[in-house]
């Protein structure tokens, strides 16, 4: 199952190259793709610029040239075709670790209910040991009275019959 899901989000992955590729060619032709394109083609165009300065140890400026509109579509074209990739990857690899956790979690619940079934049989078993202690020791109490009582009859009997103990073996 794992490897079947695995290919499949290698496959969404492939397919989101296309889609970009068609997305960058709509942001060309198409109106609204188009004004989409440009401005983000600008915009990014504008952070490269004042990221580039302040990498380079210079002040940011207080306003960036424009870039011409062909030149912005085809950043923003570039762009958003990257954003559709990444976020498709991005998407995919969030979606497997979230699968993976889950999976964890049910391993880790799985785990916790038998070592908790293997406690309670450890218990009972402790429980029912118990209760043969507890009864052994009644049965040994009750046999240690009985010897005593015995013991103390067989003292008594000799003394009434006024003879040795070795001759009502022979009777």
């Amino acid at each position: 199952m794992l490897l079947v899901l695995k290919l499949f989000f290698l496959g969404v992955r492939q397919i989101s190259k296309p889609i970009a590729n068609r997305a960058k060619d709509a942001a060309h032709s198409s109106g609204l793709m188009k004004a989409v394109a440009v401005g983000l083609g600008r915009g990014m165009y504008r952070l490269q610029t004042q990221v580039t300065r302040l990498s380079e140890g210079k002040p940011p400026l207080l306003r960036v040239a424009q870039l011409e509109e062909e030149e912005a579509v085809a950043k923003g074209a570039e762009t958003l075709s990257e954003m559709i990739i990444y976020s498709v990857a991005g998407a995919t690899v969030a979606y497997e670790y979230n699968l993976t956790l889950k999976d964890k979690k049910k391993k880790e619940v799985t785990e916790r209910d038998v070592e908790l079934a293997r406690r309670e049989a450890n218990r009972l078993n402790e429980e029912r040991q118990w209760a043969e202690f507890t009864e052994l020791r009644t049965r040994i109490t009750l046999m240690e009275q009985q010897l005593w009582t015995l013991r103390k009859a067989q003292a008594q009997e000799p003394a009434q019959a006024g003879g040795s103990g070795w001759r009502r073996w022979f009777r």
